[in-house]
């Protein structure tokens, strides 16, 4: 029997659930960064650290497809259903039943890859030297068996998020960023970049096994089941495959921006890496917060018919998305130069590289609320069983990224033209869904959310104002200096202060960010 079965969380709940897995994605994304910090001073800005950034997307975006991207948006609302009725043994046996989908599936790609590694690289990444080459597909080999251990482990993660257990599978991605920084510091001298291999491997174990004791107080298994001629299992599979096609569109996008970089001038690669961390910190923290807290919420409402409820979701979700992102991206554009250099500036990462990386990294930024809000919207056409949605926006707005990315790197944009092309996609993206949305179901209210866009727009134009203002006493090039404490307390004055005016700003126009936690007191 299944123990502590799922309760109802209210609005603040999910709001404070909201704020709990933000904060655990927050201490995640540092060490992220952290992980970044230390490839960065030990491989420098490109060779190594172009194999190293370029090889481990290939398992990070089959790991999307496979695992916690479009195999657990499929699974999630088949489970929440068999929540809602409480059928808890079919629960289980849907669980384990997914769980031996994984192994039919990944353990004969992962052994293909390992075979025919050399060969497989090709498709995927294009450097200049057979050398590198060589060693991108040596290290492709050492992470391969990565897809099928985070796999198994996104089982886990979604069945612990449909019971409103939200906080041990958020703080899972710590001890894989913590296994990669110190399995790189305490033997890349005797391995080199496969050090960073050997913490890939030990990282996704130790997300599996941190799990499983909370998994198994549920009543659920490791074991998996085989019978896979069952209508829940088909019901996943029949979401799973246009999921699947969406999610293809956008790995492919990605590993096609990969591809490009890696036939462009030396350190392209690592700076598309390295400005994707930064974009990251802010994205993972709201945006895959807010999906893991509401994505579950709105396919049970689903499946309740509980239309208000619903309506209440979306409008709450957008709107925390909108007054969260906005402004980190805001801050991530106008000061990408000074937090990159005191970040990463040292060692044999140069001012160029800074450079390289922050024009990336600005090119990614104005698109940053579009993409989370894309990804949202998404999650709700899933919810609902509509599934060719999402599927067109996607192929559209990939089509015209990969084209407009053609055009961009050969302007003085250079690489950064693939970062402006990729927020250019996915602002036609969420347009279509967020219209499409509106047009089928009329009860998605559009004046309060456009009305508090305006306001946080003119709170973050006053903040430029600002920031123009301070860089006249403060200096604008100190950056160049690298990183060092005294750069990082100038960076944390620049950051106070806007962060400062920000929140004076939302509360002077009455965008009540901070009213979740005093609700929540």
């Amino acid at each position: 029997m299944v123990k502590n079965s799922v309760q109802e969380h209210t609005k603040h709940q999910r709001s404070f659930s909201s704020l709990i897995v933000m904060a655990c994605t927050l201490a995640t994304r540092v060490l992220g960064f952290l992980k970044f910090v230390v490839i960065s001073a030990i491989f420098g800005g490109q060779g190594g650290a172009d194999i190293l950034n370029a090889v481990l997307s290939i398992p990070n975006n089959l790991r999307k497809l496979m695992a916690e991207g479009a195999l657990s948006t499929a699974f999630i609302p088949s489970l929440s259903g068999k929540l809602v009725q409480k059928d808890q043994m079919g629960a289980q046996r849907l669980a384990s039943r997914i769980m031996g989908l994984q192994w039919l599936i990944l353990l004969p790609l992962v052994i293909l890859i390992m075979i025919f590694h050399k060969e497989a690289i090709r498709i995927f990444v294009h450097f200049d030297s057979e050398e590198e080459m060589r060693l991108a597909g040596d290290l492709l080999y050492w992470v391969a068996p990565y897809i099928l251990i985070v796999s198994l482990s996104a089982v886990l993660m979604a069945v612990l998020n449909s019971h409103n257990r939200f906080f041990v599978a958020a703080i899972c991605p710590l001890l894989f960023s913590l296994a990669i920084i110190c399995t790189t510091l305490m033997f890349h001298r005797s391995m080199g970049i496969f050090s960073m291999a050997l913490g890939v491997l030990i990282g996704g174990a130790a997300q599996l096994l941190l799990q499983y004791p909370g998994y198994r107080r549920l009543g659920y298994r490791l074991m998996p089941s085989f019978y896979l001629n069952d209508p829940d299992v088909l019901s996943v599979l029949k979401r799973w495959g246009p999921i699947l096609a969406t999610s293809s569109v956008f790995a492919v996008n990605q590993q096609v921006a990969v591809f490009l970089a890696s036939d462009l001038e030396a350190g392209s690669s690592t700076a598309l890496a390295n400005a994707v961390v930064f974009f990251q910190l802010p994205f993972g923290i709201f945006s895959a917060s807010v999906n893991t807290v509401y994505y579950p919420q709105i396919s049970r409402y689903v499946h309740q018919d509980a239309h208000k409820k619903l309506q209440e979701s979306l409008t709450s979700g957008l709107r925390l998305l909108m007054v969260s992102l906005l402004p980190a991206a805001f801050i991530l554009s106008i000061l990408g130069h000074e937090i990159i250099s005191v970040a990463f500036m040292r060692g044999a990462f140069q001012a160029r590289h800074v450079d390289m990386a922050a024009q990336i990294l600005r090119g990614f930024c104005w698109g940053m609320f579009f993409t989370a809000g894309c990804n949202f919207i998404q999650r709700f056409f899933y919810a609902k069983g509509r599934m060719l949605a999402p599927f067109l926006s996607a192929f559209i707005a990939c089509s015209l990224d990969i084209l407009l990315s053609l055009i961009l790197i050969r302007t003085p944009l250079g690489v950064a033209g693939l970062a402006h092309a990729n927020s250019l996609a996915f602002f036609i993206s969420f347009t279509l869904l967020f219209l499409l949305m509106r047009f089928k179901y009329k009860n998605i209210r559009i004046r309060p959310l456009f009305i508090e866009g305006l306001k946080v727009l003119l709170v973050l134009f006053a903040a430029y104002g600002i920031y123009i203002f301070l860089r006249q006493f403060w200096g604008s090039t100190w950056w160049m200096q690298g990183g060092s404490w005294k750069n990082f307390a100038r960076l944390c004055r620049y950051g106070l202060v806007l962060c400062l005016a920000i929140l004076s700003g939302y509360r002077l126009l009455g965008i009540k960010i901070l009213d979740i936690i005093r609700r929540k007191r």
